[in-house]
């Protein structure tokens, strides 16, 4: 996601503070806080800010059709 030199994001007209002083966009889950269940395709922010439908099966993440797993981690996710 874009960052300012202030360490704040700011891709996202929604964002929120947290009580930590760190933002993150409402009503998405960080990943490392909660993983989404596997086979369930949600909507994912990956960590360059680009917004995609993946599913999780273990520690992989595939897209919606199955036809290949992405090269990263997502940082959010939400039901779809």
């Amino acid at each position: 996601m874009p960052m300012r030199e202030d360490g704040t994001y700011q891709k996202f007209s929604d964002w929120v503070d947290t009580p930590q002083d760190t933002a993150y966009p409402k009503d998405w889950t960080r990943v490392e806080d909660k993983l989404p269940p596997d086979g369930v395709v949600v909507d994912t922010i990956s960590p360059g800010g680009m917004e995609q439908p993946l599913k999780r099966n273990g520690a992989l993440w595939f897209f919606d059709d199955d036809s290949m797993y992405v090269y990263y981690t997502p940082e959010f996710w939400r039901a779809q």
